[in-house]
């Protein structure tokens, strides 16, 4: 809340980085994982709460579809 959309972006790709380069363990395993997001912004042309969670769906969907592991806005 109360956050633009660069600085949201800034923290969402500063998440997926930790995220990245963290070693999971797993049964004794060491696994890695990506993570993709999508991060929007509250405008005027939106009408409910709901459009602004299908715009950040749309947004993690184009992440996916781009090459997974990265944030798009």
């Amino acid at each position: 809340p109360s956050t633009d959309a660069k600085t949201a972006y800034e923290l969402a790709e500063r998440l997926r980085s930790n995220f990245e380069n963290h070693k999971f363990e797993i049964q004794g395993h060491s696994i890695k994982q990506t993570l993709s997001m999508g991060v929007s912004q509250l405008n005027p042309k939106m009408n409910s709460p709901d459009s602004l969670l299908e715009d950040a769906d749309k947004k993690l969907y184009q992440s996916k579809t781009d090459g997974r592991n990265r944030v798009t806005i």
